[in-house]
């Protein structure tokens, strides 16, 4: 019954002080955070200099130093389609273990890290696919994480992309000044 009123409380207060109230239904982790607010070490990633949980349900981008949290960027939007990728153009966002295979200036995204997609996981999903006769494309590339030209999509988490992963323009430049090439990213639903 606490847990319901500490849930109902905070919809009411995120309401009243102008807060999105998306925020008012993520879960809370066992420590009493919201779950986009989870500092908790990853002991599993402490042999990774950095490592990035991308976290579709929380729609935040948390990176980590040895397994140690580091910073949690909030306003992450997604592809235009809900659902694992397949194909080139099904305008999803891919799930699943990556790492940043190149970075580059950006002229309308700012900066652009570019994920090594498609792993061999995603190309055997778009064989499959081929098979099912759901498309004869390609699973695609050039996916990656980036700004936004329009910053109030992310702030009112409109998934706009045709599969990157959108930050704001701040964390995004604040994010690449932080992580090198190789960095795992973990994009999870």
């Amino acid at each position: 019954m606490a847990r319901l009123f500490d849930r109902f409380l905070l919809a009411i207060l995120l309401g009243v002080f102008g807060v999105p109230l998306a925020i008012a239904h993520a879960e809370l982790s066992p420590n009493g955070l919201l779950s986009w607010e989870d500092r908790r070490p990853l002991p599993w990633a402490a042999q990774e200099e950095f490592f990035l949980l991308v976290d579709r349900s929380c729609r935040t981008a948390t990176l980590y130093r040895a397994g140690v949290w580091q910073k949690t960027y909030r306003h992450v939007v997604f592809g235009r389609e809900d659902g694992q990728k397949s194909f080139e153009g099904d305008r999803r966002t891919p799930e699943g273990l990556y790492r940043i295979g190149a970075r580059r200036h950006h002229p309308r995204w700012a900066r652009f890290l570019l994920l090594d997609y498609p792993n061999a996981t995603d190309r055997s999903a778009n064989r499959r696919a081929v098979r099912r006769g759901q498309t004869n494309r390609g699973p695609g590339g050039e996916i990656g994480i980036h700004g936004t030209d329009d910053s109030t999509l992310n702030w009112n988490s409109v998934d706009w992309t045709l599969g990157c992963i959108s930050l704001l323009d701040a964390d995004v430049e604040d994010l690449y000044r932080r992580v090198p090439t190789g960095t795992p990213v973990w994009i999870r639903r």
